[in-house]
């Protein structure tokens, strides 16, 4: 298989000024034949999605009486989903991600909140017009690609409008973290309608690198280990609930630091303790590095701390590490100003 060097600098941190589509054909270009995303129930090519996806493209940009009002996608964990995801993200027209299993009144919240009209409504209604005209929406790096609604754990849910390079920019701080190589297979075993479950899947799609995605509320945890060998997945990403109940599941390699070629899993969303790390670490993966990734909806990663193999866990909460290069985090008190090191703001 060809793989992508897409020669990104990732050694420093730098505003990216380019549109998920500029890089989308870069990436095709160049890995047309190469598997881009699989599950356990399909698979899609980038080919094949470079194609699903213009055709969608075609439709979402034909004027309608939604105009360029923000899409909303349904997000099946199927890599049908996929090509809808995709094609809104380089139509134009804003993203907003529908969990199917969201409860009936926080997924009226997102649709009221953000304006955004169902996909299917859009296509239902230019297979019934006869006569249509183009509208062709052109973005730029700084108009909005996706509107993503917080998870609502401090209130109400609220819309953070990403623009093109800010989605760019989270996929491939995590790349640069992760040390993302062509010839990775990402094993995604968060929901991609969660915020680190679609930085995951931008992370390989926009860098020519295969996503295995595994929805652990349909899929559940039993079998992941014969899955990640079978399909030789290199990084994982998932939250601290997941890791823990993958460390419980029966598992012959157990203290055998030879399963797979797993080299690197990320958790997300939650605290996770060094106790959670060590266990995994036992149940076969000492060749492991552990990232613990703290990052937020309107800025993209705030700081991570890495551990290699080998190396000692902390007792307790994990701490969140340090900074991604290029950003500044400051501890403030309730009015705004900068507190000195030691204090809790």
């Amino acid at each position: 298989m060809k793989v992508v060097d897409l020669g990104l600098e990732r050694t420093r941190y730098a505003v990216i000024d380019e549109t998920i589509e500029s890089r989308w054909r870069r990436v095709t270009s160049m890995q047309h034949d190469a598997v881009a995303v699989v599950t356990p129930r399909d698979r899609i090519t980038f080919a094949e999605l470079e194609l699903r996806t213009d055709a969608l493209v075609r439709e979402l940009r034909l004027r309608g009486s939604h105009g360029a009002r923000p899409v909303a996608v349904d997000l099946e964990p199927t890599a049908e989903s996929v090509p809808a995801i995709l094609a809104t993200l380089i139509s134009g027209r804003p993203l907003v991600m529908i969990d199917p299993q969201l409860p009936e009144a926080r997924r009226a919240h997102i649709m009221s909140t953000s304006g955004a009209v169902p996909l299917q409504s859009i296509l239902d209604e230019s297979a019934a017009t006869g006569f249509r005209f183009d509208s062709a929406l052109e973005p730029s790096s700084s108009d909005p690609a996706m509107i993503a609604f917080t998870s609502g754990t401090s209130g109400a849910p609220k819309g953070v409008v990403l623009s093109h390079s800010m989605c760019l920019n989270k996929a491939d701080e995590l790349a640069a973290a992760i040390d993302l190589r062509p010839d990775d297979h990402i094993g995604n075993l968060l929901p991609v309608s969660f915020g680190a479950g679609i930085t995951a899947l931008i992370m390989g799609l926009m860098n020519g690198v295969t996503v295995y995605c595994w929805d652990p509320r349909i899929d559940g945890v039993s079998g992941i280990d014969d899955w990640l060998i079978e399909n030789s997945i290199t990084t994982t990403h998932c939250a601290p609930s997941f890791l823990r109940a993958w460390s419980d599941l029966d598992c012959d390699a157990a203290n055998d630091d030879s399963i797979g070629s797993l080299r690197v899993v990320v958790t997300y969303g939650e605290a996770v303790h060094g106790e959670d790390y060590a266990r995994h670490r036992s149940h076969g993966f000492a060749r492991v590095t552990y990232v613990n990734w703290l990052a937020t909806t309107e800025t993209g990663v705030v700081a991570y701390n890495a551990f290699p193999p080998h190396s000692e866990l902390p007792v307790g909460v994990v701490p969140a590490g340090r900074a991604r290069d290029g950003k500044d985090v400051q501890i403030v008190d309730v009015n705004g100003v900068p507190l000195p090191d030691g204090e809790i703001g």
